[in-house]
């Protein structure tokens, strides 16, 4: 790397995390990891090695383009399960590649049934998220459908989980939703399909709750597999997966009162040195963190000040720096944007919340520009 500025990931903490979840199910209780979006950046590839590593044999994506890299990087045996709207040529796709498709709409399926090959699938129903899935009111023509084409082989049902943070209240939404999911799977004769709708707020929900009662649930982590728990952090503490590093590169000394970045948005209160960081929001650091959040260097919390440019940011090191050769002394150093080195660590929700999003956001838009490391 020419630029010190890369994402380390912690594939040791992605096992350990998706081991503590996988310890609080049964044996035949369906697990599918979600690895959607580049595993949610931090490389589909080595995720799903390391997945594999630890006898994980399901993943879950949002495109068939995702899932056939995977096929085409040597996943053969895997169950891949494609969360997505359909084709004709994609659902060809499915079947020559064995993926499971996870069927949504009523013209889906009626694609399906010009196929006339046998394929797998799962449906997703539409339980209050009102984005993909068919609804309750449609089970009648879909018994109706299936019956008339016995190639579908109805291998599960599923559900997406809208407001999971709630899992905890009295009048939880979640719960409502997995009471009709429920109801819903009673409909279908089959009883060697799976159900699955706990998402990761869904899962420390239950967990929360007394896991023993939603064993007939399927997980589908993504987050917390990721290493963030915002649900129940008293309950379990993941390790980040993701870590992103970039370096001091440059020494600027400025007076109070002088301008700094685009806009001279920003103007110190004192005389200070101000130190350039080799990443911007071309990388991933959202423009709205400018002037807002700290960052680490050698453990000293250090402010983003001015506006965050494509390629560069600055911080202030007035607080940690009396003089020049100070300043220059830190030229080369590591500064921590959120996760962790050898010197501390840095929540990746606190940047979140600063830039008006979720971790979620921050995870997935770390530019393709940036190498990810792995350990």
């Amino acid at each position: 790397m020419f630029r010190q500025t890369f994402a380390k990931i912690n594939l040791l903490h992605l096992k350990y995390n998706i081991e503590f979840i996988r310890s609080h199910l049964s044996s035949d209780q369906f697990l599918c990891p979600m690895i959607k979006a580049n595993a949610y950046g931090c490389g589909v590839i080595p995720v799903a090695s390391a997945l594999r590593d630890v006898n994980i044999r399901r993943f879950g994506v949002a495109l068939v383009e995702e899932a056939v890299e995977l096929r085409e990087n040597g996943f053969q045996q895997e169950d891949i399960y494609v969360f997505s709207t359909f084709t004709q040529e994609s659902l060809r796709v499915c079947k020559e590649l064995r993926l499971t498709p996870i069927v949504g709409s009523l013209d889906d399926l009626i694609l399906l049934s010009k196929l006339k090959e046998q394929i797998s699938i799962h449906l997703m129903f539409n339980t209050g998220m009102q984005r993909l899935g068919v609804v309750n009111e449609d089970s009648s023509t879909i018994l109706k459908l299936l019956e008339n084409n016995p190639q579908i082989r109805l291998m599960g049902i599923c559900t997406h989980l809208a407001t999971a943070e709630d899992f905890s209240e009295e009048n939880s939404f979640a719960k409502s939703q997995l009471k009709e999911i429920s109801s819903i799977r009673s409909r279908f004769s089959s009883s060697d399909f799976h159900l699955h709708a706990l998402n990761s707020a869904g899962f420390m929900g239950a967990l929360d709750q007394g896991i023993e009662n939603y064993k007939e649930y399927g997980v589908r982590p993504g987050l917390l597999m990721y290493g963030v728990n915002t649900f129940s952090p008293q309950i379990f503490k993941p390790k980040p997966v993701m870590s992103l590093i970039s370096q001091l590169i440059k020494i600027q000394k400025v007076n109070k009162g002088q301008g700094v970045s685009y806009g001279h948005t920003w103007r110190p209160a004192r005389d200070t040195f101000i130190g350039v960081v080799a990443i911007g929001y071309a990388d991933g650091v959202f423009r709205q963190l400018s002037s807002k959040i700290e960052f680490l260097i050698k453990g000293h919390k250090v402010k983003l000040v001015g506006a965050v440019c494509m390629d560069y940011l600055m911080v202030d090191l007035g607080d940690i720096v009396q003089s020049r050769s100070e300043a220059e002394n830190l030229i080369g150093e590591e500064v921590l944007l959120f996760g962790e080195n050898l010197y501390g660590s840095a929540d990746i929700t606190n940047v979140a919340e600063n830039a008006g999003t979720n971790s979620y956001d921050i995870m997935s838009r770390v530019g393709v520009r940036v190498p990810r490391v792995y350990s």
